[in-house]
């Protein structure tokens, strides 16, 4: 599976069409392979336009992380984030799992209270 991500990252470097598709699939693939820091770090050196998918798997990887320097860095990413996915609740799920790992309940609890639509959450611990 290594082999699999540096040829995949190979060929996506490489490419001349970046799309936000190839890019979560590094990430997600890097996520599979606990290799998260990498991910992290991946993320911080693609500049590429990122969807709702990119943000939740970014919220993931910080939450596997769930250092402050992660948590800082998943807060900023929800702060920047486009509006149109402060509704997306797989993003905001994923933001809030980010916070109760990390251990910040006032966020975790601010970013609940501000859901505009209250709706069963799936939170895994």
């Amino acid at each position: 599976k290594s082999g699999d991500y540096e040829q995949s990252k190979h060929i996506f470097m490489n490419s001349n069409n970046k799309t936000t598709l190839m890019f979560n699939n590094i990430l997600k693939g890097l996520i599979d392979n606990n290799r998260y820091e990498e991910a992290l770090n991946f993320f911080k050196q693609i500049n590429i336009t990122k969807d709702e998918y990119t943000y939740s798997i970014l919220f993931k990887i910080c939450t596997e992380i769930a250092n402050q320097h992660s948590l800082e860095f998943g807060q900023l990413a929800l702060n920047n984030m486009p509006k149109k996915f402060s509704n997306n609740i797989v993003v905001i799920s994923s933001a809030l799992q980010m916070f109760i790992k990390c251990g910040d309940m006032i966020k975790a609890e601010q970013l609940f209270n501000q859901i505009e639509k209250k709706k069963p959450l799936l939170i895994v611990l």
